[in-house]
């Protein structure tokens, strides 16, 4: 049987720990779309035919300055949403290094929880025990 905790707390209801799990939730939330939008610019990379855009310069259908700066534009639009998520994840980790000593209070006092340490020292018993019935067995 599982002790009750001394101080009988859900700590998944503190605020200190929702706000961090909302916090690192966004987090991940925000590292799928950066990903997404890495994995979107990898294969704009890969559809890009340079030569046919230079073969324009040369038959004077467009010129050097307009193909860089129409590849430039479609690129810079692209990795935009990018600065975007990175100043939200900026924002999220403030928030996070603010919420850090309150939680690490949270956890010191969760570590010095008596019936913590009674549930391990029966888990512990139960393991010496077993491993006596079988040292005994295998006799």
């Amino acid at each position: 049987m599982i002790p009750a905790s001394a101080a009988g707390v859900d700590l998944s209801k503190n605020p200190v720990v929702m706000t961090t799990q909302n916090a690192l939730d966004q987090l991940n939330e925000i590292s799928l779309k950066k990903d997404e939008i890495m994995n979107e610019g990898v294969q704009m990379h890969e559809k890009f035919n340079g030569v046919e855009e230079l073969m324009k310069v040369v038959q004077n259908h467009a010129t050097k300055d307009e193909v860089f700066s129409t590849y430039k534009k479609q690129y810079t639009d692209h990795f935009a949403n990018n600065d975007e998520l990175e100043q939200q994840r900026q924002n999220i980790s403030q928030i996070i290094a603010q919420n850090g000593a309150a939680l690490s209070q949270l956890i010191q006092q969760n570590k010095a929880d008596p019936a913590k340490q009674t549930f391990f020292a029966q888990i512990n018993d139960a393991i010496n025990s077993q491993n006596q019935l079988s040292n005994m067995f295998a006799l």
